[in-house]
């Protein structure tokens, strides 16, 4: 006979308003372990009530997938890993657990992009961007907002007419 495990005392339990406000108000400033330490719960379940809750961990904590930077900006989830491969983009490397229940998942790593750190590496690499698609209700710096303005007007100039005509 297996050994039997005995539940947590708050198992089941419900999160209560000060419950929830707290890890609101804590969210970025402690780590889960510690937050779930204070309401005696763990660190994974006060995530999942973040998930639960409809809130993007990852963009209150001020980053970025790289899949969401590539969607802001108009280009695939790959040339975004790539940058951070091989021209430099800062991106902190993270390992996160796909798969809804515990025995099936898979761990897989992920970018994590602080927004503020994309468009400072983005201005020192000019070159690499093509901002024309894009939206323009996204927050960009001036710079950038200039840069999209100048491709989009380099976009619809007709392409130049050489004339080959031989003799005259």
């Amino acid at each position: 006979m297996g050994v039997v495990k005995e539940k947590p005392k708050n198992h089941s339990k419900l999160y209560t308003d000060e419950d929830v406000d707290y890890i609101l108000e804590n969210l970025g400033y402690m780590s889960f372990k510690e937050i779930g330490k204070r309401l005696g719960r763990r660190p994974e379940n006060i995530e999942v009530k973040l998930t639960n809750m409809g809130i993007d961990i990852k963009a209150v904590l001020g980053y970025l997938s790289a899949n969401q930077l590539a969607q802001i900006i108009g280009v695939d989830g790959k040339v975004v890993t790539k940058w951070i491969n091989t021209k430099g983009l800062p991106a902190k490397r993270k390992y996160i657990r796909v798969g809804t229940q515990k025995s099936s998942q898979k761990v897989k790593p992920s970018y994590l992009i602080d927004i503020n750190m994309f468009w400072g590496w983005a201005e020192k690499n000019k070159n690499l961007l093509n901002l024309r698609k894009m939206d323009p209700r996204e927050y960009m710096p001036r710079w950038a907002s200039a840069l999209r303005f100048e491709q989009l007007r380099e976009s619809q100039l007709p392409p130049l007419r050489y004339n080959f005509s031989v003799g005259a």
